[in-house]
């Protein structure tokens, strides 16, 4: 009841406690995983729809979809340490590098590098295709939706971001191989339908992408690509 319409939840690398991102209510709420008792009560900016902790589980982040910003949570006080604004409208999506050194945001058109030293934003470059993948609404009086969003992954390296479109038509379903350190566009592989998610295996050598159809483009299907060579096997 501390909160309304959660979005995202996930434990803390030791497994006490939760956090959940509350989207309508503006805030993130931490529980005890043993007691279910609230401990802590965070105002992030607006409307977080998404988080994710830092590999040293020093913070936890936020992406806030209202308010063009990133939240970061120490989670050694359970108080909101930065604020970050960045370029990009409508950020959904954040994702901190395994080296720990950077944060990646997805908005609607571009994505964000913040400088998880300064916590500032240090650059952006533009990416076709983000945003929203798909919505359904309930046939309730309240007419809730529910939102879904493109997803990226990040390799193990911290060097290359593998990224699926969330495009219309069979032209735009690619899954682009995007370089960090400069923001260059180094792949961009057809994809047999609209890629939903995607993850990358421990080694970095390869890439699975989720595949659905989108007003019957595609087909639903699980794609391997081969991140050394940058095609699909």
């Amino acid at each position: 009841p501390e909160g309304d319409l959660p979005r995202d939840a996930i434990f803390t690398p030791d497994g006490s406690r939760i956090l959940i991102a509350n989207r309508n209510s503006g805030n993130v709420l931490v529980y005890d995983a043993a007691t279910r008792a609230v401990v802590a009560d965070i105002a992030v900016g607006g409307q977080p729809v998404n988080l994710t902790l830092s590999p040293n589980g020093q913070y936890a982040l936020t992406a806030n979809t209202a308010s063009n910003t990133i939240s970061i949570i120490d989670l050694s006080t359970l108080t909101l340490a930065h604020e970050v604004p960045v370029s990009g409208s409508w950020p959904y999506r954040v994702k901190v590098t395994p080296d720990g050194q950077h944060a990646i945001v997805a908005s609607s058109d571009r994505f964000s590098v913040v400088s998880m030293t300064s916590f500032q934003e240090s650059s952006s470059f533009a990416s076709p295709d983000l945003g929203m993948v798909s919505f359904s609404v309930t046939s309730s009086r309240a007419l809730p939706i529910s939102v879904g969003y493109a997803d990226f992954a990040i390799t193990p390296n911290s060097q290359t971001l593998v990224v699926p479109d969330a495009g219309f038509s069979a032209s735009e379903l690619k899954l682009r191989l995007y370089d960090l350190a400069s923001g260059s566009d180094t792949a961009a592989l057809q994809l047999p339908g609209r890629g939903t998610a995607v993850t990358v295996t421990a080694d970095g050598s390869s890439a699975y992408v989720a595949t659905t159809p989108r007003i019957s483009v595609g087909i639903d299907s699980i794609t391997k690509v081969d991140l050394n060579l940058g095609t699909i096997t």
